[in-house]
């Protein structure tokens, strides 16, 4: 009962900030760390597409690639004509498709981040 209302809270609170990275990181060290009750090993896993990795090394590559890709996957959406310049700010595109990140204890793993679109605007026009 206390895991689904502190997964329900989680869940809440990540949705509500899902625009504040910074929010949201700091939201996920606190998990990570959280030391409060019995001691607990804490573990982080990551799932791209079908492949669970466990190795701390091999998490951050693979969030190096997909950060360092991001950029180049919006270019790409706009060169090919998918979205309209003048269309760009109803753009929605989910870029954590088929990324997943877990975290948890060894008995109870419970998904923080899951799909998500991110929007992406048209700068601001200047009007004289």
């Amino acid at each position: 009962m206390i895991r689904k209302q502190k997964r329900a809270a989680n869940d809440k609170y990540f949705e509500n900030n899902i625009n504040d990275p910074r929010k949201t990181w700091k939201h996920i060290n606190n998990l990570v760390r959280n030391t409060d009750a019995t001691p607990k090993v804490n573990c982080v896993r990551l799932k791209v597409k079908d492949k669970v990795l466990t190795n701390r090394f091999q998490i951050a590559d693979e969030f190096n690639k997909f950060f360092a890709t991001v950029a180049k996957e919006i270019k790409k959406e706009i060169t090919t004509g998918a979205v309209n310049r003048s269309q760009m700010h109803f753009l929605q595109l989910v870029m954590f498709t088929g990324l997943q990140v877990i975290f948890g204890t060894m008995l109870v793993w419970s998904e923080l981040i899951t799909t998500h679109a991110i929007r992406v605007h048209t700068p601001p026009r200047h009007i004289p």
